[in-house]
């Protein structure tokens, strides 16, 4: 029989890995739609890696990058990866496909397919 301790430790460490990716991944979000991004010891907004200056822009936004290279017979999976990325992104998002010469024109083909809406969200480099 297995030793009870070893399992309290790892669901115990199970928890906590799964607090910290959520508070990295939907709490920075959060913080980054409010321009927070941290406070220094006097309550003052900071921002990782810039001065604390007038110049600094509290409302700005940052468009996530995505580079997706695609070749051969791959094509389709590709297509249904950058549209599950598109649908479960909410705001601008900014998107470098690379593919070879023969997926190019395909590619450009279904991706104008998409809604206008889609479109007018979704930057899209070939």
């Amino acid at each position: 029989m297995m030793p009870r301790k070893p399992i309290w430790l790892l669901l115990l460490i199970t928890l906590l890995c799964g607090f910290l990716f959520y508070r990295m991944t939907y709490l920075t979000h959060i913080d980054s739609l409010s321009g927070r991004t941290g406070t220094d010891t006097q309550g003052d907004v900071s921002t990782h890696g810039s001065s604390n200056t007038s110049t600094s822009s509290p409302n700005r936004t940052v468009t996530p990058k995505l580079a997706v290279v695609t070749c051969g017979d791959r094509l389709n999976l590709t297509l249904m990866n950058v549209k599950s990325v598109v649908a479960f992104s909410r705001g601008p998002l900014h998107m470098l496909l690379f593919a070879d010469p023969p997926n190019m024109d395909f590619l450009l083909k279904e991706l104008s397919k998409w809604p206008r809406k889609v479109r007018q969200r979704v930057t899209v480099e070939v």
